[in-house]
């Protein structure tokens, strides 16, 4: 008998101690809304971030094709300037010869 007495007695403190108060739960509700809602934010803030990433990783892509582009434009010119500039001296020094010869005549 004795027994169950104190079990009786014990039970409802034992249960009463492990309970969370009302205040408590509340504040780890809000605390819970609140993580959610931030979690649901940085969520988005990554989506469009990865989207700027995307389109930032096709522009340069672009810009390398451009360069590449340009580099190969830029040596053909060099290379046409140096033919032109050959080409140029010799009509150059045949204008000199045919001058010459003409005031020699």
């Amino acid at each position: 008998m004795i027994s169950r007495k104190i079990i009786a007695l014990i039970l409802p403190v034992i249960l009463l101690g492990s309970c969370v108060t009302q205040r408590k739960f509340e504040d780890l509700k809000a605390k819970e809304e609140l993580c959610i809602s931030e979690n649901e934010s940085l969520k988005r803030n990554n989506e469009s971030l990865n989207i700027r990433i995307t389109e930032a990783e096709s522009n340069l892509a672009d810009q390398k094709v451009n360069l590449d582009a340009l580099k190969n434009d830029t040596t053909i010119l060099g290379t046409s300037l140096r033919h032109m500039k050959i080409q140029y001296d010799k009509i150059n020094d045949l204008n000199e010869l045919l001058s010459s010869k003409a005031l020699n005549y």
